[in-house]
C-alpha cells in the first residue's frame, strides 16, 4: 500500500515554503518543527526566498529516485512538470502558488488549494 503524503495547513499566505518543506520531510520520515524550518529558511514577513527553501532542502537531505508530476492549475496559464523528491518538487509547488495557482502532486494524492480571502 502506498504511503500517504502528509498535509499541514500553512499559517498564512507567506508560510507556503516552510509548510511544503514540512510535508516533504514528514513524507520521508523526518519530523521537524515548522518554526525550525522557518528559521533555517530565513523566514521574514514576506515569506521565504527560493534560495532559503533550497538551503533547507539540502540540509534535510531528502533524496529519492522516484519522480512525481506537479500540475499547476491556473486558468489558461496552467502547466505540468516532472520533479524528484528533493528540492525540485517544493520549488515547483512554490512557483505554482506564487502564480496564484492550485498545485497537485500526482502519484501521492496530495492537493493543496490556497485559501481565498473574502471581505
Amino acid at each position: 500500500m502506498p504511503r500517504k503524503f502528509p498535509f499541514f495547513f500553512q499559517l498564512d499566505g507567506m508560510d507556503c515554503g516552510p509548510s511544503c518543506l514540512k510535508m516533504i520531510a514528514e513524507f520521508y520520515g523526518k519530523t521537524i518543527e515548522l518554526q525550525l524550518l522557518r528559521d533555517y529558511s530565513y523566514f521574514v514577513k514576506d515569506g521565504v526566498s527560493l534560495l532559503g527553501i533550497s538551503q533547507v532542502a539540502n540540509k534535510l537531505n531528502t533524496t529519492s529516485n522516484k519522480q512525481y508530476t506537479v500540475e499547476c492549475s491556473n486558468g489558461s496559464n496552467g502547466w505540468t512538470k516532472v520533479c524528484d523528491g528533493k528540492l525540485s518538487c517544493a520549488s515547483l509547488i512554490n512557483d505554482c502558488l506564487n502564480q496564484g495557482g492550485c498545485a497537485t502532486i500526482c502519484n501521492k494524492q496530495m492537493t493543496y488549494v490556497p485559501q481565498t480571502s473574502t471581505f
